[in-house]
C-alpha cells in the first residue's frame, strides 16, 4: 500500500494540477503527502554563490507554504521539501530521502517542442525513477473535466512477465480509490507485425484464457476486474478502449532507460503516453524482468496476499 506521495511542483499553475489526485490518493490510503519544489539559482556574474542559493530556497519554500495552505484548509496533512538542486536531479534524491512510493506529477510540454512527448523534467523523473509515476499530460487545450470519469483503471497486458510488474501497484490503487479493474489484451490485425491468419482464433482463445486466470488471481485480493481481448493497433486500441469505458486512468509497465533525452519506453507506451488525455500510472521494472516468461507462479509473486 502506498505511504508517502511525492508531489513535484515548479511554481505553475500547470504543476498544480497533480494536487487534486495525489489529495485523493493521499486520503484514500493514510499516505503521507509531501510538496517539492527543487531550488536552484545558476551562479549569476557579480551575485554572491550562497546568497543566491538561499534566495532561491526561501522563494521555493514560499511558494510551497502557500500551496500547502489551501491543502491544509481541506484537512490534508502535507510536508514540505525545497532541496537545492536542480529538478530532475532533486526530485530523484527526494525519492530516496522521503523514502516515497508513488510519484504524481503533471508534465506540461514545452510549447517550441513539437516532437517533445512530455516535458524534460518528467521525461527524466520517468525514465530513472525506482518507484510508480503517475503522469497527467497538461497543455493549454487540456482542461480537467468537469465530472468525474468511471471508477475504473485500464490495464494492458501482453502475456509477459514485464507487463505483469504494473500489476501488484494497480491493484494498490483499484483497492484504495474502490475502482474497477479492465485487463486489456489487444491482438494484431492483417497488415500488423505479428497476424497470423492461420493461428488467430488459437491466439484469441489463449488470450481469453490468460486473462481469465490472471483476473481470478487478482480477485481473491478482492478487486473487482473485468477481461477484454480486442484486435487493432495497440495503442490506438488501448486509448479507444480507455475513451469507451470513460476509464480515470490507464496502468502500464515501460521500458525507460537512464539517460535518454527521448522517452526510451516502447512504442506502444509512447504512443499511449503522447495522445492520452487521462493520467498514465507507470513503472519501469528491473531490465532482466522484460525477459521472463510470464507464469502463474510468478503472477502469484507479483500479487502477494497482503
Amino acid at each position: 500500500m502506498y505511504q508517502t506521495i511525492l508531489v513535484p511542483l515548479d511554481g505553475t499553475v500547470f504543476s498544480e494540477r497533480a494536487l487534486p489526485l495525489a489529495t485523493t490518493i493521499a486520503r484514500a490510503t493514510g499516505s503521507r503527502l509531501v510538496l517539492i519544489r527543487a531550488a536552484w539559482a545558476p551562479q549569476q556574474p557579480g551575485m554572491d554563490a550562497v546568497e543566491s542559493q538561499q534566495w532561491a530556497i526561501r522563494e521555493a519554500q514560499m511558494y510551497l507554504e502557500s500551496v500547502a495552505e489551501g491543502l491544509k484548509a481541506q484537512g490534508a496533512p502535507v510536508e514540505l521539501s525545497a532541496p537545492h538542486a536542480l529538478a530532475d536531479v532533486g526530485i530523484l534524491r527526494e525519492i530516496a530521502v522521503q523514502r516515497a512510493d508513488l510519484v504524481v506529477m503533471a508534465s506540461h510540454r514545452q510549447p517550441n517542442r513539437q516532437h517533445q512527448i512530455v516535458g524534460s523534467i518528467a521525461q527524466a523523473v520517468l525514465s530513472q525513477s525506482p518507484v510508480p509515476t503517475i503522469v497527467l499530460r497538461v497543455e493549454e487545450h487540456l482542461h480537467p473535466s468537469p465530472r468525474p470519469h468511471a471508477p475504473e483503471l485500464i490495464v494492458p497486458l501482453d502475456g509477459s512477465a514485464f507487463a505483469e510488474t504494473i500489476l501488484p501497484f494497480a491493484v494498490d490503487l483499484a483497492k484504495a480509490l474502490h475502482w474497477s479493474l479492465t485487463l486489456l489484451r489487444v491482438l494484431p490485425v492483417p497488415g500488423q507485425p505479428g497476424f497470423a491468419p492461420d493461428r488467430y482464433l488459437e491466439e484469441e482463445a489463449e488470450a481469453v484464457s490468460y486473462l481469465t486466470d490472471v483476473a481470478a488471481s487478482l480477485r481473491k485480493e478482492g478487486v473487482r476486474v473485468k477481461t477484454e481481448v480486442k484486435a487493432g493497433p495497440p495503442a490506438r486500441t488501448i486509448l479507444e478502449q480507455c475513451h469507451l469505458h470513460d476509464a480515470s486512468m490507464i496502468a502500464m509497465a515501460t521500458h525507460g532507460r537512464t539517460g535518454v533525452h527521448e522517452l526510451a519506453f516502447g512504442s506502444v507506451t509512447l504512443a499511449v503516453l503522447r495522445e492520452s488525455e487521462r493520467p498514465l500510472l507507470l513503472i519501469h521494472p528491473p531490465r532482466e524482468t522484460a525477459v521472463q516468461p510470464a507464469t502463474q507462479a510468478g503472477l502469484a509473486e507479483l500479487v502477494p496476499s497482503r
